[in-house]
């Protein structure tokens, strides 16, 4: 974004950079864009398709490791380099969002790899927590769905008396994966 300085005289050179949109916002952009592909693209799968939620967090599982792993290891080249040929990368490329994602984040592709010349620090780590804001917004989606599918038709009365009951064994059966009648 174009900034203007209220003490910045026009021939004075200093605070000039100020004046100038900068390389960060340029990645700043990139980065809101794609992650709004990814997040809508996500979200729609996840909709779509219920039964596909558990992949879909895997996904970004594993795309949260492909971003983190540069930070945590930068003196490494093999957390830089990402196969294409690999067939859980090529499961999360296919989502949008996720190509522009990696290389918004600075990643460079050829036919068979994304490489990361120089990792940002702060970006990765900005982007990995989207990613992983995008997945907890599947795992709730994953959590509402379980959950409606198990709990009583609004449209039939419930009894006072169970009706908490009723909501609150299908909520702890939801979080915990344990399964019984009552609790």
């Amino acid at each position: 974004m174009f900034a203007f300085r209220r003490d910045a005289h026009p021939l004075n050179l200093a605070g000039a950079s100020d004046l100038l949109p900068s390389v960060q916002d340029h990645a700043d952009t990139n980065v809101a864009t794609a992650m709004s592909s990814l997040r809508q693209s996500l979200r729609a799968a996840a909709v779509a398709a219920p039964e596909s939620m558990p992949a879909l967090v895997k996904d970004t599982v594993l795309l949260t490791k492909l971003l983190r792993n540069p930070v945590d290891n930068p003196s490494e080249h093999k957390y830089r380099t990402v196969k294409l040929t690999n067939p859980h990368v090529a499961r999360i490329l296919a989502h949008v969002g996720v190509r522009d994602l990696l290389e918004a984040c600075g990643f460079e592709s050829d036919s068979t790899v994304f490489h990361l010349a120089e990792p940002s620090a702060p970006l990765l780590k900005q982007v990995v927590n989207e990613v992983e804001s995008v997945q907890h917004m599947v795992q709730e989606l994953s959590w509402l769905h379980a959950t409606s599918t198990k709990l009583p038709s609004p449209t039939l009365a419930w009894e006072a008396d169970d009706a908490a009951t009723i909501l609150v064994g299908a909520c702890i059966t939801a979080l915990s994966g344990v399964t019984g009648e009552r609790f």
